[in-house]
């Protein structure tokens, strides 16, 4: 038993210890990672030194005497009218494949369709023109808005004439369109060898003094660029830029935009703590603890001094493994607000810095983040980390209105990976995979739990209405709450799989006036009736994608666009998209099933 403890707790600190030296977390700043100090680089030598821990492998080797080490040094407030796409925040628009002004369709398809992006009247349900470039869609004024991979071009809604171009020099992550101003968020590994000055857009020279990055060094490997434009001639407003990582996340609203930062203690901090202060180990290895601690050494070597001394202990003390397992894990489990953190900075209309705070923990995506009356809300996942999974929770911060911690709310749920959806004043957040808890985000005051498994969350008219999947078989589930009452009112299983919407938030359409939304699933298109009790409608076509409530229902299908009337769901007119060949795939040996999506 005490060889079994022992392994246990060697594999243990050896994990915990150098697996992330791997994919190098290899120095950190000296000064507290807690502090807020965001700041600019001084010097292209300067971002090359910050980055450059991330850029070179150390190799180091413990033994008895210290060896000094001489290598180099990434509910939304959900709103959506009946003829508009569904997006995070109700009054910024989002890029999606399907735009409509009500009076035409502009589609820059979903499949394979023979296209790039075409005009088309609604009225007759023909294409009026067809446009060269392919991307994501945007409508402003008289503007169609295409992002490419490469570029964003300008359209006359109408007429499809090209206004303006501007070329993409990093990588197109998204867009927003807020008023009159559209955002840019683009990205680009870092160069090591030329850094900065960086050219994310146009002719935007962003020289080095320029670009922000947190006052603790972290596993940076992209730049961040915010850049605002005019949707009528692509010209640029503004302009910002951040080092971050694939883990940094951003929200934007109609005034501010917030982009985040993971931190998290040195885990030679940790231990240090832990054995010297917090364990059972002798007195002899402790000092010898405290004397490596006191050494000028890089995170790395500090890790495997740990390593080996402890290797070399339970070794020597068997028995004392199980014991020292159970402290470790106590100790991480009551230190979980401190090993991560969040850095949070709120960038003003200008795209320049006007708050910046630290919450404990790590935000998994922007659905995670809201603002509503002044207030930023952000949920943020507690863990011990560092190589343990369990004792997992969820905690809810409210910054006010000068970007300080206000309130807070530990223990929310306890789900490892919830699903988060904010409106307006409601908050929802499952929990272990089988409820739904409802808080009020004026006081963050607990409402009510729904017993749904749920991977989709929409509220209107004080309805929730929740699309998720049974436990047993799997099968599609669609069920709806009063808020008033906390009461089901109903629930439908559907014998398929799976829906569209439970992965992408833009398949989903509602028409509220009306009590009906549209459900795409893996095998059908569906109408639902939800007012009083839910009501499954099957539509005729093919692997829908899109719809929208109009005079008739527009709906989006794999090589097709069909229109259905409101009163009895007939079809009333269809649009045949043709489908591209094939065969020039399978004859250079790539395999692609007649209805797989062909990324553009």
């Amino acid at each position: 038993m005490a060889r079994k403890y022992l392994i246990t707790i060697l594999v243990l600190f050896a994990v915990l210890l150098t697996t992330f030296s791997i994919i190098n977390y290899l120095e950190y700043s000296e000064e507290s990672s807690h502090e807020k100090n965001l700041e600019t680089f001084e010097s292209e030598d300067d971002m090359r030194e910050y980055i450059s821990y991330s850029e070179v492998s150390h190799s180091y080797t413990a033994s008895d005497d210290v060896m000094l080490e001489t290598a180099g040094r990434e509910m939304m407030d959900m709103g959506v009218e009946a003829d508009d796409t569904v997006v995070q925040l109700k009054g910024i628009d989002e890029p999606d494949i399907v735009k409509t002004d009500g009076e035409r369709l502009y589609y820059q398809g979903q499949f394979r369709e023979k296209l790039n992006t075409s005009i088309i009247d609604l009225e007759e349900l023909e294409i009026e023109k067809n446009i060269t470039e392919s991307g994501s869609l945007l409508l402003y004024e008289n503007v169609l808005i295409v992002f490419g991979n490469e570029k964003v071009t300008g359209f006359d809604r109408e007429s499809g004439i090209e206004l303006w171009s501007e070329s993409f020099e990093h990588r197109y992550e998204t867009a927003r369109l807020r008023e009159d101003e559209i955002v840019l968020v683009l990205s680009e590994g870092i160069d090591y060898y030329s850094p900065c000055p960086i050219r994310p857009y146009g002719d935007v020279s962003i020289p080095c003094g320029s670009i922000i990055r947190p006052g603790f060094n972290f596993d940076s490997d992209t730049t961040y660029s915010f850049v605002s434009i005019n949707p009528e001639d692509g010209s640029v407003n503004n302009e910002n830029s951040f080092v971050g990582d694939r883990s940094s996340e951003f929200y934007i609203t109609d005034e501010n935009i917030y982009f985040t930062y993971k931190g998290q203690e040195k885990r030679s901090d940790v231990f240090f703590e832990f054995l010297i202060e917090h364990s059972s180990i002798g007195n002899e290895l402790r000092d010898r603890l405290r004397e490596v601690k006191s050494y000028e050494l890089s995170e790395n070597a500090y890790n495997a001094e740990i390593n080996f001394l402890m290797e070399r202990y339970f070794e020597e003390n068997e028995e004392r493994a199980q014991v020292i397992e159970k402290e470790l894990e106590e100790f991480l489990v009551n230190r979980k607000r401190e090993n991560h953190w969040t850095t949070v900075a709120r960038l003003d209309e200008t795209l320049e810095i006007d708050g910046e705070e630290v919450v404990p923990g790590n935000v998994r995506n922007r659905m995670h983040m809201h603002e509503n009356n002044g207030n930023f809300f952000i949920v943020s996942n507690i863990e011990p980390g560092y190589g343990m999974w369990t004792n997992r929770t969820n905690d809810i911060y409210v910054l006010s209105e000068d970007f300080s911690i206000d309130e807070r709310f530990e223990e929310l749920t306890r789900d490892s990976y919830p699903e988060v959806r904010f409106s307006g004043e409601n908050l929802f957040i499952t929990e272990d995979n089988n409820r739904i808890k409802h808080f009020s985000t004026l006081d963050l005051e607990f409402k009510n739990t729904f017993r749904e498994r749920s991977g989709f969350l929409f509220d209107v008219n004080n309805t929730l209405i929740s699309v998720g999947r049974q436990t047993d078989d799997y099968n599609l589930t669609t069920s709806i709450f009063d808020l008033e009452s906390g009461e089901k009112v109903d629930r439908k299983v559907f014998d398929v799989r799976w829906s569209r919407v439970t992965h992408d938030m833009k398949a989903f359409q509602i028409d509220p006036e009306s009590g009906v939304m549209f459900l795409p699933t893996n095998e059908e298109a569906l109408i639902i009736e939800f007012k009083e009790e839910i009501q499954a409608h099957e539509l005729n076509i093919s692997s829908a994608g899109r719809a929208f409530f109009l005079d008739d229902i527009i709906v989006i299908g794999r090589g097709e666009i069909k229109s259905f009337s409101q009163d009895d769901l007939s079809e009333t007119n269809r649009l045949e998209i043709p489908l591209e060949d094939l065969t020039r795939y399978r004859e250079e040996g790539i395999e692609i099933e007649e209805d797989a999506e062909i990324p553009r």
